[in-house]
């Protein structure tokens, strides 16, 4: 046999026996080999492989495991079969959200289903290293929320874990600020993993924007049916956490937000711009810095909340210097609510008002159509023609205003009156 090795001594492969992408058959699979004549079919191409993520499993997955996440995005725009093959197949192997909540439940359907009825979402430790393709078995810990001002719903996570086999215990360390219980659920083996309950004042989605995780590292957003990340540059291109939230006291659960950021290999930035006279930086769940994708929805209910009413929510960022030497963040967002509103949609301050005023105006038009007799008694002892303040619940609308919401809210994004 030949001497392979260089005169250092390095050894040197042969080159027949390295398999390179290019001696794969697009087509087929196979290896490429010369055939009785010494012709060598078509070789492939890298992008075919890529494109082709059902043909390829095996080598698809594996060279989409050694990109970053905003690689995987930036393949949408480099091919037409990327982005409506590849891109879709990795968000389904690279992100399965059912293989990541199975370490946590015997039935991870059964559980989104339970999450999209209450409204509630998946937040914390658990969410950023599924969003990182870490080992999920390393994390220990569920964060979830929901809403404390419907004990149906929060009996509906409850039940669920219950069935699953997890025990209640009464958690020591509620956040005083945000007027909510904790709720720490371990199975009857104390070893295994523990799922922590938070009822928030507001919507799951407002309170993690108001800075309930503490860190943007940790404020990323799961429910049942969709993953929103608010702060994906600075989470995932440029690996910084910010603190963001209520840092006058410093707690237990705000320093252990600082550690697991930490510990996930980013960097601890305060406010960069404590000094500057930075403007308010307009955002939304739908803009082009939220990363955003659907999860697998085989066998999945719709959850009770339309996606679209959290993927309008609209928000702002400004620096905050409240809390001494610490430069934070602070995130404008407040709940929409009206007693002909359905849902609870969210939007900057300034914003809600105008809107529950198009809202209710609405609403009066309407009742000024039904005999006066027919008007809700609680309208009209309570709120009359000129208040917006009937909140969800006072008493029965005859007609949903939600589309207004919506349009309202496209049109500040645009830039448009709202007339």
């Amino acid at each position: 046999m030949a001497d392979s090795s260089t005169p250092d001594g390095a050894t040197v492969i042969p080159a027949r026996d390295v398999m390179d992408i290019d001696m794969i058959d697009t087509n087929t699979g196979e290896l490429n080999t010369p055939d009785s004549n010494g012709t060598v079919p078509p070789k492939g191409r890298l992008i075919d492989l890529l494109a082709n993520s059902a043909q390829y499993v095996p080598i698809f997955d594996r060279i989409v495991n050694y990109l970053e996440p905003e690689d995987l995005v930036v393949l949408r725009g480099v091919n037409r079969n990327l982005a409506y093959n590849a891109y879709p197949a990795a968000l389904s192997t690279q992100w399965n959200i059912n293989t990541a909540l199975a370490k946590f439940f015997k039935d991870p359907k059964a559980f989104r289903n339970a999450l999209g009825m209450a409204s509630g979402c998946i937040s914390g430790e658990f969410a950023l290293h599924f969003l990182d393709r870490r080992t999920i078995s390393s994390c220990k810990r569920l964060d979830i929320f929901v809403s404390r001002d419907d004990e149906d719903m929060t009996e509906t996570i409850f039940d669920y874990l219950v069935a699953e086999g997890y025990n209640m215990v009464m958690n020591g360390h509620p956040r005083p600020w945000v007027r909510r219980k904790n709720y720490s659920m371990s199975r009857f083996d104390p070893t295994l993993h523990h799922i922590y309950i938070t009822r928030t004042e507001n919507s799951p989605v407002i309170s993690i924007l108001q800075g309930l995780q503490h860190t943007t590292a940790l404020a990323n957003i799961i429910t049942s049916s969709h993953v929103y990340v608010p702060f994906a540059q600075s989470t995932f291109r440029l690996r910084r956490s910010y603190p963001y939230g209520d840092f006058e006291h410093p707690h237990e659960e705000a320093c252990n937000a600082l550690s697991i950021a930490k510990e996930s290999g980013r960097s601890l930035r305060d406010n960069e711009f404590i000094e500057q006279d930075v403007p308010e930086e307009l955002r939304s769940l739908d803009d082009g810095f939220t990363w955003t994708f659907p999860l697998n929805a085989d066998d999945m209910e719709d959850p009770w909340q339309p996606e679209h009413v959290i993927s309008s929510t609209t928000f702002a960022v400004t620096p905050d210097t409240t809390f001494r030497n610490l430069g934070t963040y602070h995130v404008d967002v407040e709940p929409i609510t009206h007693v002909a509103l359905q849902y609870e949609w969210a939007a900057r301050e300034c914003q809600v008002d105008l809107i529950k005023d198009r809202v209710h105006g609405c609403l009066v038009l309407e009742l000024m159509t039904m005999p006066k007799e027919s008007w809700p008694t609680a309208f009209l002892a309570d709120f009359g023609v000129e208040s917006f303040e009937a909140e969800a619940g006072a008493f029965d609308p005859p007609i949903w205003l939600d589309d207004l919401v919506l349009e309202c809210l496209k049109a500040f994004k645009d830039g448009k009156v709202v007339v």
